[in-house]
């Protein structure tokens, strides 16, 4: 019998991929902000980037209901692993997940900034408009606020958007802190 598209395996029993992830997320989400820990996942739902206080990057990432940290980005070795079950998000001791984050290498991400004002680019309204440049065949107008900044994991990211608006607005890349 053919799975349907968007199901997986678990154990002999079949599971909705999309209700897996999010469910597994949200469990994420839960365990940083219990411990009073702005957390946002970026990127691919099915391996998202864990980003807290929309400045680091962990070098840690999900594996179905497992939270595995390394000790440094890309191809880092394991140095724990934690089972998001209720038990642990309740009772995970905060002060070994800060020793966590703080005694491992993580990634301070980049951002794209209004000169001297705290906005950052946040996203882009589509239109038509005739003095804009085309990107990727649409026409973008950056929008910059306070609150969710687009994030990016490496300066040459960051520098690919800069250089398609940095002729129409004063901004600039700064790099976010890889402390916590």
């Amino acid at each position: 019998m053919k799975e349907a598209e968007g199901d997986i395996r678990l154990k002999s029993r079949k599971v909705d991929a999309k209700a897996f992830t999010e469910k597994r997320n949200s469990r994420i989400t839960e365990f940083f902000n219990k411990r009073g820990i702005s957390v946002q996942l970026k990127g691919n739902p099915q391996n998202p980037m864990i980003v807290l206080n929309d400045s680091l990057c962990l070098s840690a990432y999900a594996k179905n209901f497992y939270l595995k940290f390394l000790d440094r980005p890309n191809q880092g070795n394991l140095v724990e692993e934690i089972k998001l079950t209720h038990e642990n998000i309740k009772t995970y001791p905060t002060k070994k997940l800060v020793e966590l984050i703080e005694n491992n290498q993580q990634t301070g991400m980049f951002k794209i900034r209004l000169k001297n004002t705290d906005l950052a680019l946040v996203g882009y309204e589509h239109a038509a408009r005739d003095s804009m440049p085309l990107v990727n065949g649409s026409l973008l107008y950056p929008v910059f606020g306070t609150l969710r900044p687009h994030l990016y994991k490496t300066e040459d990211m960051a520098e690919e958007v800069f250089d398609k608006l940095k002729s129409r607005y004063p901004i600039e890349i700064i790099q976010m802190s890889d402390k916590l």
